[in-house]
């Protein structure tokens, strides 16, 4: 690992391709991660090392805000996004 280390310095732009959806099903494999943050404690974890981030989220959940559950209704042309923002979390939709 000191290698590693030495090896790679990561510059600015840094980008993390980890799938982390919760997986609810039963499976025979267990696998312990100590530290390891689930998907909304990454994005905490990133913020608060001023680490912006993005991430795909469906528009199902829970905390997506209701005026982009239903992008139909919104008449947008292909390429064209919305974008609404609370705290510091941006949601934004793109046809």
């Amino acid at each position: 690992m000191n290698t590693f280390h030495h090896k790679y310095n990561p510059g600015r732009e840094l980008v993390i391709d980890e799938a982390m959806v919760a997986f609810k099903g039963q499976h025979y494999i267990k696998q312990y991660m100590k530290g390891k943050p689930t998907n909304v404690g990454l994005m905490n974890t990133l913020y608060d090392n001023k680490t912006y981030a993005c991430a795909t989220t469906r528009p199902t959940r829970k905390e997506w805000p209701t005026e982009l559950k239903f992008p139909k209704k919104l008449k947008l042309n292909r390429g064209e996004s919305k974008s609404l923002q609370r705290g510091k979390v941006t949601a934004t939709i793109t046809v």
